[in-house]
């Protein structure tokens, strides 16, 4: 751990330096924004609260904080004015501290705009970016500390290319689609990317910035619920539910909150869950063989004979689907080609046990456009037919290959959903295991760099012990040993770039 410290901070500060600091057990993440020129003139711009972080990176920031009182501002705002007039600080710039029970300790001081400084312009009606230019044009500051009033309450959310489902994974892909609500007022949208950016492994996997504001924090908050409620993005697995999830919690609403608050009250599958039909399509999309996606081969010759059936009596599958995990296993019957017995399980509750009637997708370009009922073709992705046990509708749900290998879509009751296959082992193990007799290969869980290598064919390692370190979006990510066992080969180096599913490390019991 503190070998990974040290590369961090070299790589990001040029300065590998390792400090002891108190430990606080439910601290606030309180940081002051200042605006000062080279007259010696400074002031600030009030306080954001930017408490609601994961892997020590902001998710939700606003200002002001529902905690800081008037005279606690006068305090905090203080400290941070003295620290930089002791600097001679000019320009925009944040000092950042940490607070709880009433006292608040200095971390660090962003010399910079930083990420969230639209809630500061929004709550204080004040153009930042404006300002910095013009300080750095030589002006003279033209705005006195009482002229400095909050005019609303405002939020910020960040839309992010990661994976809640497993421990906040930064991943991949093209945006497809990207479109927001135009209804709700007092919305601002800061992007980067929009339809057909790819977004990459080499930079940050923040998407996009959504601020709200209203008269009052509850206000605000409404106004960013509705906003998430109807932005949709595609192509890429974001924390978007994750979002609307956070902004719903009861904790957050009354603004108890701490750095701890993912750590505490979020799990995995704490949002929406999607439709078991979804899942058991998805199930049967990744039994089907990859030539199923090729025109010249229809996707009925592989389901209906010795292609497919031989090798898929039964099928087990841990899928992902928009960032919940779950766990299908369908079973032929015997003698009727058409009918499986089905299970779909997440953690351990069982959602589904009984038969379904599942048969192959038409041709590709044929698809039906209405769900149950009498279809009507179109020239569109082919559709998996499934009808439950206990109900008499046959569903169609249009399905098709995604962005990357692996991917597919589902389209449910006019919703789109992504579906991929997820890593058998935990997100705290990170890696992805495929028993092969009695080897093992450990795949890699994203795309990314090779950053460490511990082991050397011949090893023996022991369960949980560290093998390769991969970084990725300015994170490490350490993959472990699945138990003991003999390091068979190494198969990158360090330094050499990875995707997701490659094979690193194989091993033998």
């Amino acid at each position: 751990a503190t070998e990974g410290a040290k590369r961090e901070a070299q790589a990001a500060f040029g300065d590998s330096s390792v400090l002891l600091e108190k430990y606080l057990s439910e601290p606030r993440h309180i940081e002051v924004q200042v605006l000062g020129d080279k007259y010696g003139n400074l002031i600030h711009l009030g306080e954001r609260d930017c408490s609601i972080q994961r892997r020590h990176q902001k998710v939700i920031e606003e200002s002001p904080s529902p905690v800081i009182t008037e005279e606690l501002r006068a305090r905090i705002a203080s400290s941070a004015l003295t620290l930089a007039k002791a600097a001679g600080y000019q320009n925009a710039g944040t000092v950042e501290f940490i607070f709880q029970e009433g006292e608040y300790y200095f971390l660090e001081m962003n010399t910079r705009l930083q990420v969230e400084h639209p809630v500061t312009e929004e709550a204080l009606d004040f153009d930042l970016v404006e300002a910095q230019i013009r300080i750095a044009a030589g002006e003279k500051l033209w705005v006195e500390q009482d002229d400095i009033q909050f005019v609303r309450h405002s939020i910020e959310a960040r839309l992010y290319a990661e994976d809640p489902e497993r421990g906040f994974l930064p991943s991949t892909g093209t945006i497809t689609e990207i479109e927001a609500p135009h209804e709700v007022q007092d919305v601002r949208i800061d992007a980067g990317v929009g339809e057909g950016d790819t977004i990459t492994p080499y930079y940050d996997p923040m998407i996009a910035k959504v601020i709200a504001s209203g008269e009052t924090r509850r206000d605000a908050l409404n106004r960013l619920r509705d906003v998430l409620g109807g932005l949709v993005i595609k192509g890429v697995t974001t924390n978007l539910d994750f979002l609307r999830w956070l902004v719903a919690h009861p904790q957050f609403e009354l603004g108890n909150v701490s750095t701890r608050f993912i750590e505490k009250y979020y799990r995995p599958g704490a949002f929406a869950l999607a439709p078991v039909q979804v899942v058991l399509a998805g199930a049967a999309l990744h039994a089907l063989s990859p030539q199923a996606w090729q025109d010249e081969v229809a996707p009925e010759d592989i389901w209906r004979t010795n292609l497919w059936r031989q090798a898929r009596q039964q099928i087990a599958a841990r899928l992902l689907v928009d960032g919940h995990a779950y766990r299908a296993e369908l079973s032929s019957l015997p003698g009727q080609p058409d009918r499986w017995a089905a299970t779909v399980t997440q953690g351990d509750e069982t959602l589904y046990g009984g038969e379904v009637y599942l048969r192959a997708p038409r041709p590709i370009g044929r698809r039906s456009s209405v769900v149950g009922g009498q279809p009507s073709f179109d020239d569109v992705p082919p559709a998996v037919q499934l009808r439950m046990a206990e109900d008499d509708a046959l569903y169609s749900l249009e399905c098709g290959p995604g962005q990357e290998d692996g991917d597919f879509f589902v389209v449910w009751e006019g919703r789109e959903y992504w579906v991929r296959l997820a890593p058998a082992l935990s997100t705290e193990t990170l890696a992805r295991t495929v028993r092969v007799g009695n080897e093992e290969t450990l795949e890699s869980p994203m795309p990314g760099k090779v950053l460490k290598v511990f082991v050397s064919p011949g090893d023996i390692v022991e369960d949980e012990q560290p093998m390769v370190i991969i970084e990725a979006m300015k994170m490490e990510f350490t993959v472990r040993a699945p138990h003991e066992g003999k390091v068979a080969a190494v198969c990158y180096n360090e330094g050499d770039q990875v995707a997701v599913g490659d094979v690193l490390v194989e091993m033998e019991k």
